[in-house]
């Protein structure tokens, strides 16, 4: 089943980053940020109101949705990246964070993963 939350964003080589937003991601950004001196807080403002902030959040933040998809996917490439490929990936974020805060139908899952069994 595929994730219809997942964004493809074609990248110069040929290849694509898998972006997906979502707590676990969002509070692995937020993590990052203040592990680096940020105030992920003000940073994710920025962010949601449409302000650049940060380099590093943005990164950041690209970074934490696509972990997940790219094992072994580090910040450093992540900055590589955004060098080359910085238009595409702003867009494949914004298009993330959309669909990733679109409220879903009563019954739809959130990214197509069953909800865990009650106790």
């Amino acid at each position: 089943m595929t994730n219809p939350d997942l964004v493809a964003v074609p990248l110069r080589d040929g290849t694509e980053l898998r972006l997906v937003a979502g707590v676990n991601a969002l509070c692995e950004c937020e993590a990052e940020l203040a592990r680096a001196g940020f105030n992920p807080t003000q940073e994710m403002k920025f962010l949601n109101a449409g302000i650049s902030g940060t380099v590093s959040a943005v990164r950041a933040l690209v970074w934490a949705f696509a972990k997940d998809q790219h094992p072994g996917l580090t910040l450093r490439h992540v900055g590589d990246l955004l060098g080359t490929d910085g238009e595409a990936l702003r867009k494949g974020l914004a298009e993330a964070l959309n669909r990733g805060s679109a409220e879903k139908e009563d019954g739809e899952p959130s990214s197509g993963k069953t909800t865990p069994p009650a106790d």
